[in-house]
């Protein structure tokens, strides 16, 4: 028996069809978590599988309790990409630290007011990332590296560093830093044509790092997918609270 979050493809793509490698094993049986989002080719592979006699279900179909939650968690892992196959755009995650105050600023001489746990929350979101958002005051006021350092980052290619920058205040010395630690810097002058240039480049999935005031903006879009909200913990020494919202109901 196979089980597979994302039913598999029948068509050749950068690598051959997933249904060929169920076909050359032994597995005669074939779950399916989510049909494929593409509308091109949605049911080709679940309909190669049967015709070579496999018994192929959708756990959709499946009388479990626990069916809906595992089809709502396949779903959510699958999201960039059916975004993508749906509106070839990538999806874009915001990520907003708030300290007690419901300030995004530091305290002066501090870089962060959030947990250890949070640091590392926020370095798993970047690591998923094929590209990180961000404006040319965030890289003035604080020159972030924007590196992933508190989890394994197992890439073997570069990510994009797309910075809304419409008055060009970015350093070239800042740029050349970036470029150095494998960022591919672009500049921007609005998000819509930023958007629309990390989907031209394939990019699936992108993560909004930026001040209060791009932030803001952004939110006022609809061009953002998820909002992720740490909020500083109310006494020392406690976890931070984290908030997940999606922008619509597919999304949650």
């Amino acid at each position: 028996t196979v089980l597979v979050t994302l039913e598999p493809c029948n068509h050749h793509g950068r690598t051959p069809p997933c249904v060929e490698a169920i076909l050359a094993s032994p597995a005669r049986r074939v779950w399916i978590a989510t049909p494929d989002p593409n509308p091109t080719v949605a049911g080709g592979g679940a309909a190669r599988l049967r015709d070579a006699g496999l018994d192929v279900r959708f756990l959709s179909d499946l009388e479990h309790p626990e069916a809906a939650d595992l089809v709502r968690r396949a779903r959510r892992l699958i999201a960039p990409f059916a975004l993508w196959a749906r509106e070839r755009r990538p999806w874009l995650t915001v990520k907003q630290a708030i300290n007690r105050q419901g300030d995004m600023i530091p305290p002066p001489g501090q870089r962060t007011f959030t947990s250890e746990s949070s640091l590392s929350l926020a370095h798993a979101l970047r690591r998923r990332a094929d590209a990180i958002i961000t404006g040319s005051g965030t890289v003035l006021a604080d020159a972030p590296a924007f590196t992933v350092r508190r989890t394994p980052d197992p890439r073997p290619f570069s990510r994009r560093l797309a910075i809304l920058d419409r008055r060009r205040r970015t350093p070239p010395d800042y740029i050349a830093a970036a470029e150095a630690r494998g960022f591919r810097v672009s500049l921007h002058d609005a998000l819509p044509s930023l958007v629309s240039d990390l989907a031209a480049d394939g990019v699936l999935e992108a993560l909004v790092e930026c001040g209060p005031t791009l932030l803001a903006s952004v939110l006022e879009t609809e061009l953002w997918d998820e909002h992720v909200v740490i909020r500083q913990a109310d006494r020392a020494g406690e976890a931070d609270h984290i908030e997940w919202f999606a922008r619509t109901a597919d999304q949650a």
